[in-house]
């Protein structure tokens, strides 16, 4: 049987002290009937929190009204949570009353107070914080309904079979009843007495927080130093160790799963801080120490951590198919080990099962990934969503939506749109870079739009104008659309292979599509020497250094005045 407190959120969200504030009071009331075997302390401890759990009742009904009197962001589950953690009681007064059957009925009463800066201050933390701090708040309160369900179970039990069990073992069912709520009362503020009174309470092993290197604003770099060796040799492992004890006492619970992985990142980003931190440190002190080996196990280690992360995301999500935050991280740390495809798949999903903690940073991670795949239709549908939540989010990131919402259509050649975008966004914009950054789109897109619609699409030449004016403008894609049509019109225009594999081989480095192009033309030109330069070049960067040393040898024979081809030949013969 597990007994928890409303209270034992209270430190789920660490709160920053703020100015005086509009407070509410309440009164509140809790009862408790003793058994026979309960002691007065912990029959008061009930009594008290019940009359809590009332109290932060009334308060959130108070920190709703207000909420909703300023527009606030935080919804009903938001409001709960600061209104259950954040209840302060002023005064209480206990007393006892006797029953006709011989028991005693405890009876809490309380004045209590929340101030409202507490919604600010809820704001204010870290999203993992509050996100975690609203599931253990839902949990709290199914597990103090199931308090007053197992109390009077135990209870109507003892009215049954008092007579026909031992006291000791009724005074030891107690005893365990008691240490269970104890425990669940101090884990929050005494974790290590938590788990002295109930080594299986799983959530008394958990602090809540992922560890972080300091504050690389205000510590010496010797500070910053000590506390990442700190951080490696004792903080990870022990929040990893506490963590892992939580999940073999609770197994099922995705949330321990997910703090785990953040942990096992923060680990792996700890170790490659700690080189960086050496390299700074050798720098400065012009130091002759070779930090080799500290770089490869970093890498290694680094590594290491992160599939254990993983592993961890996957299997919270094995177990709640729908733990957004399980997705959301798991797509943040595929983006740090370049696997965006993957990437991309766990924000889809992570919008498709928890699209309202899907946040700013959420959307800019999104956004370096969409543009490295270069799948602006999935950028366009994600940002689409912030555009249309527009109290969600705070007016510079709506801007900052717009901005890169009009950037996707014209990639996707959806110039109309990109106007409107741009158009949109100037309304909204307030800062000299904002409104810049709208009018080079906007032109921009009206440019490309006018370029979609001119020339002769039936004449090669119209068509290889318009590819340079693309290429001009880093319409790559677009560009090579076009010199393609061109060469479908004259397959031999070397006007057009020039253009395209030029952009193959320097701006898309798709060098066997260059290659091709170049094939032909070398086909045309045998003798050119800067065509089998190019080809030598595209070769090499393919790792073929054999033919890429042929073509080099060629260009060389029929420009030998070229003394840079000497140095390559030279290059890839000393690399035999």
């Amino acid at each position: 049987m597990k007994i928890f407190s409303a209270l034992t959120i209270a430190l789920l969200i660490i709160f920053q002290t703020v100015g005086l504030a509009a407070t509410g009071t309440f009164s509140a009331s809790g009862e408790y009937l003793m058994s026979d075997y309960d002691t007065p302390e912990i029959a008061e401890e009930i009594a008290l929190d019940f009359a809590k759990q009332n109290a932060a009742e009334q308060a959130g009904i108070y920190l709703e009204n207000y909420s909703r009197s300023i527009d606030s962001e935080l919804d009903e589950d938001e409001i709960k949570t600061v209104a259950s953690s954040k209840v302060e009681v002023l005064t209480k007064n206990i007393m006892r009353k006797n029953q006709s059957n011989g028991r005693i009925l405890l009876r809490a009463d309380i004045k209590a107070m929340v101030d409202i800066s507490e919604l600010d201050n809820f704001l204010a933390q870290e999203r993992e914080q509050r996100q975690m701090a609203i599931q253990r708040y839902k949990e709290m309160q199914t597990m103090n309904k199931k308090i007053k369900q197992d109390i009077e179970a135990f209870q109507a039990k003892l009215a049954v079979i008092k007579e026909e069990v031992k006291d000791d073992d009724l005074q030891v069912e107690q005893e365990r009843i008691n240490r269970e709520f104890l425990s669940n009362q101090q884990m929050i503020f005494h974790p290590d007495k938590a788990i002295e009174l109930n080594p299986k309470n799983a959530f008394a092993y958990v602090s809540y927080r992922v560890v972080k290197i300091g504050d690389t604003a205000t510590q010496s770099i010797s500070d910053l130093l000590k506390d990442a060796e700190e951080n490696r040799d004792k903080n990870f492992p022990a929040e990893i160790k506490n963590l892992t004890k939580a999940i073999i006492l609770e197994p099922t619970d995705s949330t321990f799963y997910v703090l785990r992985g953040l942990n096992y990142v923060a680990s792996g980003s700890n170790y490659k801080g700690i080189v960086a931190l050496k390299q700074l440190h050798n720098l400065r002190h012009n130091l002759n120490e070779d930090f080799t080996q500290d770089i490869n196990q970093a890498k290694v280690l680094k590594l290491h951590d992160y599939n254990r992360a993983l592993a961890d995301y996957t299997t919270a999500i094995e177990l709640a198919p729908r733990n957004g935050s399980a997705y959301r991280h798991r797509g943040h740390l595929y983006k740090e080990i370049e696997r965006y495809s993957e990437a991309v798949e766990d924000y889809q999903l992570a919008l498709k099962v928890d699209e309202k903690n899907f946040d700013m940073s959420d959307y800019m991670e999104l956004r370096d990934v969409c543009e490295k795949l270069k799948n602006y239709p999935f950028a366009i549908e994600a940002y689409t969503k912030v555009i249309e939540s527009p109290t969600k989010f705070v007016p510079s990131f709506l801007i900052y939506a717009y901005n890169f919402r009009a950037i996707c259509y014209i990639e996707t050649n959806e110039y109309d749109k990109a106007i409107i975008d741009c158009d949109k966004g100037l309304e909204l914009a307030t800062t000299k870079y904002d409104i810049s950054c709208f009018n080079d789109s906007k032109e921009k897109a009206t440019k490309l739009k006018k370029l979609a619609y001119d020339g002769d699409l039936s004449d090669p030449n119209a068509l290889i104008e318009r590819a340079k004016k693309y290429s001009k403008e880093r319409m790559y894609k677009l560009a090579v659309e076009d010199y393609t049509k061109a060469l479908a019109l004259d397959s031999k225009n070397q006007n057009a292979l020039i253009g395209r594999s030029s952009i193959y081989l320097f701006d898309l480095r798709d060098y066997k599509a260059a290659i091709e192009d170049l094939n032909i033309l070398i086909k045309l030109n045998p003798n050119s020497f800067n065509l089998y330069d190019l080809r030598g070049f595209a070769y090499e960067n393919l790792g073929d250094n054999k033919k890429a040393l042929a073509d080099y040898k060629r260009a060389f024979k029929f420009d030998s005045s070229k003394e840079y081809l000497r140095k390559k030949i030279l290059r890839l013969q000393d690399k035999k």
